[in-house]
């Protein structure tokens, strides 16, 4: 799919002119959480909005939402015939919206703040260089009938890897998590959208090398706060499938844009993690590694290595050069 082409952001005038910001939530078989999501989407206070939802062909009541609940005029529904998983359905989004700005939510998330389209607005315009705004994500397991933060869980939603920041600084960073972030559109437009990586596992990561390698900046940014209260409907449990994808998955983003020398580095430290976190699981391995010969080939022609600014600026912020 070529890359979505959105108009210049244009400022906020006294007269109340406004970018336009298009949320983009793809959705599969979570009726209940989208309806939370869609609510806390709906009170944003923002005057210039579309909201668009992807469908992932899903099996339940989803689709009698936008027959009987959310039928605003800027609510726009698209059912797709099959799941085209995390990739596909954030693409078909992309293709979709028309705003200068758009947020993305998973639809198991929620906005905590009305005002948080106003500070993400603020936050692009007062940085022409920022491509991606990661938004603080505050886990929540739901336990006994009512959801209880999990903060064990925010450090995976958390984009550096050590304790020189806090989830409450702001900070330059290499890569944003999926479940709640803010992409100007000029930056899809210049890096192209979500590369395939079905059914998910590392597609942002890919985005933010390719944003980084447009030449744009990915920051942290505490001010906005997502809760993601994390739904079991739909998603894949932990197993050698899915730790055998993500292996492959991650092994392929270092094939298509990092330098040579660190690509043998790569494979064996991610390899010896994947290892350990799946419990010394040798069958996810070598599944990850035969999966990822078969697409070797193809991987190899559509190979573009960041430059070495790029790199060098990936080595600075402590970003996935050899693991």
């Amino acid at each position: 799919m070529d890359s979505v082409v959105t108009a210049d952001m244009p400022a906020v005038t006294e007269s109340g002119g406004a970018p336009k910001v298009s949320y983009l939530i793809i959705t599969y078989n979570r009726a209940g959480d989208l309806r939370v999501c869609l609510e806390s989407v709906r009170r944003q206070d923002w005057p210039n909005k579309e909201i668009i939802v992807v469908d992932n062909n899903s099996e339940d009541e989803t689709q009698t939402l936008f027959d009987d609940e959310f039928t605003d005029p800027e609510i726009h529904y698209f059912r797709m015939r099959e799941n085209l998983g995390v990739s596909g359905g954030r693409n078909e989004a992309i293709d979709r919206a028309t705003g200068a700005i758009t947020i993305t939510l998973d639809d198991d998330a929620l906005f905590t703040d009305e005002a948080a389209t106003k500070r993400i607005v603020d936050k692009f315009q007062a940085d022409p260089s920022l491509g991606i705004l990661a938004l603080k994500i505050s886990n929540f397991n739901l336990v006994d009938g009512a959801y209880v933060r999990n903060p064990a869980l925010d450090k995976i939603c958390f984009p550096w890897r050590d304790d020189a920041y806090s989830v409450d600084d702001e900070f330059e960073t290499c890569w944003f998590v999926g479940a709640g972030h803010a992409v100007r559109g000029a930056a899809y437009r210049e890096a192209g959208p979500y590369r395939d990586y079905r059914p998910y596992g590392h597609e942002e990561l890919d985005l933010s090398l390719r944003v980084l390698g447009a030449g744009y900046r990915i920051v942290y940014f505490p001010e906005v706060e997502v809760h993601h209260r994390i739904s079991k409907t739909g998603r894949l449990t932990s197993g050698t499938f899915l730790e055998a994808v993500k292996l492959k998955n991650r092994i392929k983003i270092s094939i298509l844009y990092l330098p040579w020398y660190s690509i043998g580095t790569f494979i064996a430290v991610r390899s010896a993690y994947t290892l350990y976190t799946s419990k010394f699981n040798i069958g996810a391995v070598l599944y990850g590694g035969y999966m990822l010969l078969k697409e070797l080939p193809s991987l190899i022609r559509e190979r573009r290595p960041l430059g070495s600014p790029v790199i060098s600026k990936i080595r600075q912020l402590k970003g996935p050069l050899y693991y």
